[in-house]
């Protein structure tokens, strides 16, 4: 229920992995509490949920690679650009309005721009100008 109410799209999948794993867990307490060696059932749960955690480890730094680049590179720019300086990326022009988590909010003449942190450091960026508006 508790996951249910984050959203996270495959809950009961979780919700039933957990179950199974208390299931066989407790079946293996129990087996050991009657004299069974169950050694050979230990090793491969291990080894199971090593793998299970070695993938989801991997998922998770493969899909979140973009984010934490762009997080990186934010900081970086909070210490060169300031609000408020015009600056020229690519084709997009315009006044730097707010540092978001991962993004640059440029103020342009067509609207307002969402720019990646990180294209500042793959793409030229020019200040077009030096006054520092606060």
């Amino acid at each position: 229920m508790l996951l249910k109410n984050t959203e996270i799209q495959y809950y009961r999948a979780f919700g039933n992995a957990v179950r199974i794993t208390i299931i066989i867990l407790a079946i293996i307490v129990s087996l050991r509490q009657i004299g069974v060696n169950v050694q050979l059932i230990e090793n491969a749960l291990i080894v199971c949920l090593a793998a299970v955690a070695l993938a989801v480890a991997l998922s998770f730094g493969l899909g979140a690679g973009s984010i934490v680049t762009n997080i990186i590179a934010i900081n970086q720019l909070k210490r060169i650009y300031v609000k408020g300086q015009r600056v020229k990326i690519d084709h997009i022009e315009g006044q730097i309005v707010e540092f978001i988590k991962s993004a640059v909010i440029l103020d342009t003449d067509s609207g307002r721009a969402m720019i990646p942190a990180k294209s500042f450091q793959e793409r030229a960026s020019i200040l077009l100008d030096e006054d520092e508006v606060q």
